[in-house]
């Protein structure tokens, strides 16, 4: 199956692209769409290392993804 990883920005929710990751999904996609918890729009304070690690924390899905 054709696989998209939606990457929220900082300080945003991946429920705030639901009419974009449900069209990805109704068109026949896998969307992954993780919240990264030190960087999403609930989280009170973060780092710029938290910032830095999210490009890895996405990597890290994929590589799931990709052994699934």
């Amino acid at each position: 199956f054709p696989v998209v990883v939606h990457s929220h920005g900082l300080r945003s929710l991946p429920e705030l692209h639901a009419p974009l990751t449900t069209r990805w999904a109704a068109a026949g996609f896998v969307v992954a769409a993780p919240a990264y918890p030190r960087t999403n729009l609930r989280s009170r304070n973060f780092t710029r290392a938290d910032v830095r690690n999210q490009p890895a924390d996405g990597w890290r899905l994929i590589r799931h993804l990709v052994r699934l």
